[in-house]
């Protein structure tokens, strides 16, 4: 399972890498497109970044087709890593102006292809003899190390976000090799994760130009990265053949991507106003969002065990805790602020217990009234504050007050997808999508802007 988890990373990686070179082609078209012809030559860095991003994810692709067989790891697999890395060394030096020091990657890159060429073609060995696998890792730091220092040079001298993202990839990239020293699966989805999270801020910092560095840039490439690491563990999970099942996970995953992103977007309104309701609203949907995304990753055996269920259900008592807490901080109720806190305690307590004892969550003394008593005020506060805030707005004629319509809706629909407490069935996984589809038009404004009440 592990191998194949990683040579699937592989191609998740690589779909991503492509799509960030279209979007980094894209960007650079439009930068030097009104450009005069005498200074469009400003733009051969990005085009060499361009062919860079290509190359590495090339380079996965071939990985990916010699993990399942296809193909064998020959010179030009070696030739596509040396040219990923080379060209993002290049590119690097070329936006610095220091276009003569380009020599030295391009002396490193010839080095480097001679011995792959010998390594493959004239037999494993004949050079490098025994320690053909340490130079493979010894190479691989050298050529990423570079860039990743001149481009977080860039990063710091420009605070522009393609430098930032170009960095974190040439960190994350060759983490691959080090997912290949381990055997512990814990370790290994760990460092998948963060090798995913290079694609994912290249994809968010080029489908957003205009963010800064800064927390919403890393909130929503979260968003990219969840779904590319989801994409892993789908395409190898067992449940592959099973469409009911698979479009019931999916369709929870969706939902917590989405949830992840409307977090995103809180945060970016919270960083703006200072308002503390939006900043619990914000996490409320991250820390929901990871939650579902768990449910989703546990059905296609990504975690497993009692851990992994324990983490979920707390997260999932959190989470309602926060949007409950979200509620009363917006209609400015202090005197309640303890009051989502204390509906949460006894549940947390009790699961926390299970936790430490290492029991099974249903093997729990009085587990199901407890946690039905939790549920039921869990929802009915939310839904009552602001459906009560709604109506206050909506007779006062504020604008923007549809927000707390379908914070409220959403509610609703969450109650219909957990209500029969088995949230993996077609019904059930729609109803929980549709929830984070309406909080997500109703905190980003959108409904606002559908019914005409943004002012």
């Amino acid at each position: 399972m592990q191998l194949v988890v990683q040579y699937t990373s592989e191609l998740v990686t690589a779909v991503g890498l492509f799509i960030g070179a279209i979007l980094l082609a894209r960007f650079t078209w439009n930068r030097v497109k009104d450009l005069p012809p005498e200074e469009k030559h400003f733009g051969r860095p990005l085009w060499v970044a361009v062919g860079s991003v290509f190359f590495l994810g090339l380079t996965s692709l071939v990985n990916f087709w010699y993990g399942s067989g296809i193909s064998q790891l020959e010179v030009y697999w070696y030739i596509t890593a040396i040219l990923g890395s080379g060209l993002l060394m290049i590119s690097a030096l070329m936006i610095m102006g220091s276009r003569r020091m380009a020599i030295i990657p391009i002396g490193m890159m010839a080095v480097i292809a001679v011995i792959a060429f010998a390594e493959t073609v004239i037999g494993a060995g004949t050079i490098l003899g025994g320690f053909t696998d340490y130079a493979v890792n010894f190479f691989a730091l050298v050529l990423f190390s570079i860039p990743f220092a001149l481009f977080s040079y860039l990063t710091f001298s420009t605070r522009r976000i393609t430098s930032f993202a170009l960095a974190v990839l040439s960190l994350t990239y060759p983490l691959i090799l080090i997912a290949t020293a381990f055997t512990d699966p814990s370790i290994v989805t760990a460092i998948l994760g963060l090798r995913l999270y290079g694609p994912a801020i290249l994809i968010t910092a080029l489908a957003l130009p205009k963010s800064k560095i800064g927390a919403e840039l890393i909130a929503y490439s979260f968003t990219v990265s969840s779904l590319l690491y989801f994409m892993t563990y789908l395409l190898v999970s067992p449940l592959v053949g099973d469409a009911a099942m698979m479009t019931s996970i999916t369709l929870i995953a969706l939902g917590a991507i989405l949830s992840i992103g409307t977090g995103a977007y809180a945060f970016t309104r919270w960083s703006q106003s200072r308002n503390s309701a939006t900043l619990t609203l914000g996490t409320f949907f991250f820390i929901s969002g990871f939650s579902w995304l768990i449910v989703a990753l546990n059905h296609v055996d990504f975690l497993g065990g009692l851990n992994a269920e324990y983490i979920a259900l707390l997260l999932g008592l959190i989470s309602p805790m926060l949007l409950n807490l979200s509620s009363v901080v917006a209609l400015d109720w202090k005197r309640a602020l303890l009051l989502p806190l204390l509906i949460m305690a006894a549940p947390f307590i009790m699961m926390l217990g299970g936790w430490t004892a290492q029991i099974l969550p249903d093997a729990i003394p009085n587990r199901g009234i407890i946690m039905a008593i939790s549920g039921i005020l869990q929802t009915i506060l939310p839904l009552g504050l602001y459906g009560l805030l709604w109506w206050r707005m909506r007779k006062a004629g504020a604008p923007g007050r549809n927000r707390a319509l379908f914070l409220a809706l959403g509610v609703v629909f969450l109650i219909l997808g957990t209500a029969g407490g088995n949230a993996v069935s077609l019904v059930s996984s729609a109803s929980i999508l549709a929830a984070f589809g309406v909080w997500w038009l109703g905190v980003t404004g959108r409904a606002d802007q559908l019914l005409g009440t943004m002012v």
